[in-house]
C-alpha cells in the first residue's frame, strides 16, 4: 500500500498526466491531490489520444479484459 501511494505522490509532484477511464476514477484522484488528470469516458480513443501532447503520463486502467485493453490501444497509440 505505501508503495502505491509514494507512486500516487510522485504523479502529483512531478505533474504527469494521468489517464483514467471514467469521471469516478478521475474524481478520485481529484480527492487525492491529484489534478492532472483526463478520463477517456466514452470519447472516441483515437481523438483522445491525438489530443495528448506530453512527453510523460500514466495510464491507470481497471485490471478486467476492458481495462487491459484499452491500457494496450492507449499505450501503443502514444507511442506513435
Amino acid at each position: 500500500m505505501n508503495d502505491i501511494l509514494s507512486e500516487l505522490e510522485k504523479l502529483k509532484e512531478e505533474n504527469i498526466l494521468v489517464i483514467v477511464e471514467g469521471k469516478k476514477d478521475e474524481l478520485e484522484l481529484n480527492k487525492l491531490g491529484i489534478m492532472n488528470v483526463r478520463s477517456l469516458d466514452n470519447k472516441p480513443l483515437f481523438d483522445f489520444v491525438e489530443n495528448i501532447n506530453v512527453k510523460k503520463v500514466a495510464i491507470l486502467t481497471d485490471l478486467d479484459v476492458e481495462g487491459k485493453k484499452l491500457f494496450s490501444k492507449i499505450s501503443h497509440g502514444l507511442q506513435r
